[in-house]
C-alpha cells in the first residue's frame, strides 16, 4: 500500500463516527402543545363519533344511467336488419370520415364541418344500435354513453363549434377504435340523427355504392360484401326514419314507404350474402322505387 493512504476500513469508521456526531448534535422541534379550549374542538376517538356504516371504497362505483334519444318502436329488432360486424365496420368508416374532414382547420372550415356533423350524427345512431343489438357488438358496454355524446357533438358542430372541439371528438374516437376506453368528449345531449342526415347516407347507398357493385359480374364478385354492408345499413336507416320526433314519422303513408324500403334493403342484403346478383339488382330497383315514390309525395 502506498505511503500516506489509510486502509478503507479506517475511512468508513471515521465517516460513520462523523455522521453519528452530526445526528446527535441536530436539534429536534418540540412537540406542539394545546390549551384545553383548543383541545375541545377535537374528538378523542373520531371513529366513535361517526354514524352509519363506513363506505366500501373497494367496491366499483355504480355507473350512472345515461338516457339515449328516442328510437323507433321496433328498435329491439336491430339484429333483424343489421349484423354486428356491419355495425362495427360502419363505426370505423365514420371514424375515418371524421379524421379526413378534420385533417386541418382550413379543411374543416371549408366544408369538413358538414361531413363531421353528419358522421357524428350517424355515429350516434350506430352506437345506439350497438347498445341495443341482440348480438355481442364491440363497444356495446360503452355504446350508450357514446351514442349520447355523438348526438350532442353533431348538434354542437351544427351550431358552429370550433375546430378544437371536432379535434377532441376525432382523437377520442380514434382511441376508442384502437381499443382504449377514453371518456366521451361531449356530454351534452342531442337529438337523433335528423332526416336530412339519414337521407344523405341513404342516397349515397342507393345512388352510388350499391349500383357500383352491380355494374357487371366482375364488380359483383368484388363488391358483394360491400353490397351486403350497404343494404343492411340502408335497412337500419329506413327504420331510423321512424324515430319519435322526426318529421312525418307519425304519418302512416310515410311510415309505409319507410317499411317498404327497409324490406327491400333486407332482401338485397340476403341476395348479397348468397352472391345472387340478379336478385340483388331486383331488390335495388325496389329500394329506388320506394325512395322515388316517397320523394314525389313528400318533397313535392
Amino acid at each position: 500500500m502506498a505511503d500516506g493512504m489509510k486502509p478503507l476500513g479506517v475511512a468508513v469508521v471515521i465517516l460513520v463516527g462523523l455522521g453519528g456526531s452530526a445526528a446527535s448534535a441536530a436539534e429536534r422541534a418540540a412537540p406542539p402543545t394545546f390549551s384545553e379550549e383548543e383541545r375541545a374542538v377535537f374528538f378523542d376517538d373520531a371513529f366513535a363519533a361517526l354514524e352509519g356504516e363506513r363506505p366500501d371504497y373497494s367496491a366499483p362505483a355504480a355507473e350512472q344511467p345515461t338516457a339515449i334519444a328516442p328510437a323507433p318502436a321496433t328498435a329491439g329488432a336491430w339484429g333483424d336488419w343489421i349484423a354486428a360486424d356491419v355495425v362495427e365496420t360502419e363505426i370505423k368508416r365514420q371514424a375515418a370520415a371524421i379524421a379526413e374532414a378534420t385533417r386541418s382547420e382550413p379543411a374543416f372550415r371549408a366544408g369538413g364541418w358538414r361531413q363531421t356533423r353528419d358522421a357524428a350524427a350517424l355515429l350516434g345512431l350506430m352506437f345506439r344500435v350497438a347498445a341495443e343489438h341482440d348480438e355481442p357488438v364491440r363497444w356495446q358496454a360503452v355504446a350508450p354513453r357514446w351514442s349520447v355524446s355523438f348526438a350532442g357533438a353533431a348538434a354542437e358542430i351544427d351550431s358552429g363549434a370550433p375546430f378544437q372541439r371536432a379535434e377532441a371528438l376525432r382523437d377520442a374516437l380514434a382511441e376508442l377504435v384502437r381499443g382504449a376506453r377514453p371518456e366521451p368528449p361531449v356530454t351534452s345531449n342531442g337529438s337523433p340523427a335528423g332526416r336530412g342526415v339519414l337521407m344523405r347516407r341513404m342516397e349515397l347507398a342507393t345512388g352510388e355504392r350499391l349500383p357500383e357493385t352491380l355494374v357487371d359480374r366482375r364488380s359483383w364478385r368484388r363488391g358483394a360484401a360491400d353490397a351486403r354492408h350497404e343494404a343492411q345499413l340502408l335497412a337500419v336507416l329506413a327504420e331510423a326514419l321512424l324515430a319519435e320526433g322526426l318529421e312525418d314519422a307519425d304519418d302512416e303513408s310515410y311510415a309505409a314507404y319507410a317499411r317498404q324500403l327497409r324490406e327491400a334493403a333486407s332482401s338485397l342484403a340476403t341476395a348479397a350474402e348468397g352472391e345472387d346478383r340478379a336478385a340483388a339488382a331486383t331488390a335495388l330497383e325496389a329500394c329506388q322505387r320506394s325512395c322515388a315514390a316517397c320523394h314525389d309525395d313528400y318533397r313535392g
